[in-house]
């Protein structure tokens, strides 16, 4: 007998049929799964939502086409000088012997003699801080013998920093990003004033209850605004993943911390969504709760969509590129109106051709792409059509929302430099002075004047001074 082990029977035909077709599918499926991580890893700020900020190192942005100018100042261009400062000490040179004769000269200047030549420099003083001393005396009375204090003011007993001081710390680490061991350093090493740590945050502390009824005064300025730009961005608070929201309007900017970036955080913001204002904003889903008319979608987010688009294979790129090209000449046309060599019945004559076009090719991707991620990012735009186009109908109204990414893009410096707050306060701190800074820098007013005077307001318990101006 042979101890031989039978060979298997030979698959059928049926079998290597069925073989084929699985393994044709499981060669598709990884095809398109290392497509799809390899669009992954291409993207960047140009062609997708993530901030340059986010772009890896090896990454350049493409240049921008040379204008054929010259660097530097511009004909036509408003120089800029260095302003003449009040003087806090003046050196005077005046010429004893004329420089030719050698004659003596008058001390007093004569009616034919030019004007001096002014050299101004700036120097620290050696004590550059007014270290002001509060003294409480008493008094023995000569006929009781009973002894009378006279008691501090209000606003001075238990402080340690003046309120002009109080909010300069409070303005270098918000606005300046600096951090609070490195504002203790500089104090004693420049100003010679040994302060701790907790010193600094009992200031912001204190700039943060004085900014209260300012905050909430931003908050329905608004909500009654007739447009605004929203956007939000991840923030840390205490370790947990929170949403950092902004709303910037023509006068005014608020800022808040919210746990989600959900529709309930953004009627919260801005209260009835229904009420008739113009919302700039990207198109995340939240926003969808607004009626199209009311919207206006950033067209930057559209036209990185599109240059993505031009990166991806399978049909998708004949999308993009038609998209970038009708882009371009959209802007052509708005930088002409906005620059005033053409009216608001120009731009909409010249922009509904490029209207019809872009919905045109659209449509046809919706249909016929080979590309699903074309397919269904073209239906997304389909859908949204209308609220692509306020811009053309409405005054005031622009065709992208750089302005609330602007505004978030200092609070973005100071989560890279912080990770976010370590406690509620922080994140109070961080909303309310960042939306009187925003605010005020709108409307050209002194930041450090406006802090010191509700520091000043608060330790007298009296109302801060008005955030907005009228008109």
């Amino acid at each position: 007998m042979s101890d031989a082990t039978p060979k298997p029977p030979a698959p059928t035909y049926a079998q290597l049929e069925e073989l084929v077709s699985k393994l044709t599918a499981q060669v598709q499926l990884l095809t398109a799964k290392v497509a799809e991580l390899e669009a992954k890893l291409k993207r960047n700020s140009t062609n997708s939502s993530q901030p340059p900020s986010a772009d890896p190192p090896w990454f350049q942005r493409p240049p921008k086409p040379p204008t054929g100018r010259k660097p530097g100042g511009q004909p036509g261009h408003p120089g800029h000088f260095r302003q003449r400062l009040e003087p806090t000490r003046v050196h005077v040179y005046v010429p004893t012997q004329c420089a030719g004769c050698g004659h003596a000269l008058p001390a007093a200047a004569g009616p034919r003699d030019p004007a001096p030549v002014c050299q101004q420099v700036l120097e620290l003083p050696r004590q550059p801080l007014d270290i002001i001393e509060h003294q409480s005396h008493a008094r023995t009375c000569p006929h009781c013998r009973r002894v009378t204090r006279q008691p501090l003011p209000p606003d001075v007993k238990g402080r340690s920093v003046g309120p002009r001081l109080s909010a300069a710390l409070a303005l270098l680490v918000a606005k300046g990003h600096v951090a609070r061991r490195f504002v203790v350093e500089w104090l004693r090493t420049v100003y010679g004033v040994p302060l701790s740590l907790g010193t600094v945050s009992a200031c912001e502390a204190e700039v943060s209850a004085a900014l209260a009824q300012p905050y909430d005064a931003l908050q329905e300025a608004v909500r009654h605004a007739p447009g605004a730009h929203m956007d939000e961005t991840g923030w840390r608070c205490f370790q947990k993943q929170t949403w950092l929201w902004v709303v910037s309007t023509a006068r005014a900017v608020f800022y808040a911390v919210r746990p989600t970036r959900s529709s309930k955080e953004l009627q919260a913001l801005l209260g009835d969504l229904f009420v008739p204002r113009i919302v700039h904003s990207d198109r995340f889903g939240v926003y969808n709760g607004l009626p199209l008319e009311y919207r206006q979608l950033c067209w930057a987010h559209l036209i990185r969509d599109f240059a993505r688009m031009v990166e991806l294979e399978g049909g998708a790129e004949v999308l993009g590129q038609r998209g970038l090209d009708l882009a371009a000449a959209i802007f052509d046309c708005w930088y002409r109106f906005r620059d005033g060599h053409i009216g608001r019945v120009e731009l909409r004559v010249q922009i509904q051709p490029l209207r019809a076009q872009l919905e045109a090719a659209l449509l046809e991707a919706q249909r016929n792409s080979p590309s699903s991620k074309a397919r269904n990012f073209a239906g997304r735009i389909v859908r949204q059509y209308r609220a692509l186009w306020t811009f053309v109908e409405r005054e005031g109204v622009e065709p992208t929302n750089n302005e609330a990414e602007r505004m978030l893009r200092t609070l973005v410096q100071w989560r890279k430099n912080s990770y976010g707050c370590h406690s509620l306060e922080g994140c109070q701190f961080a909303e309310r002075i960042m939306s009187v800074i925003q605010t005020l820098r709108k409307q050209s007013r002194d930041l450090l004047a406006y802090l010191t005077e509700a520091l000043q307001a608060h330790r007298a318990g009296l109302a801060a001074p008005s955030i907005l101006t009228s008109g």
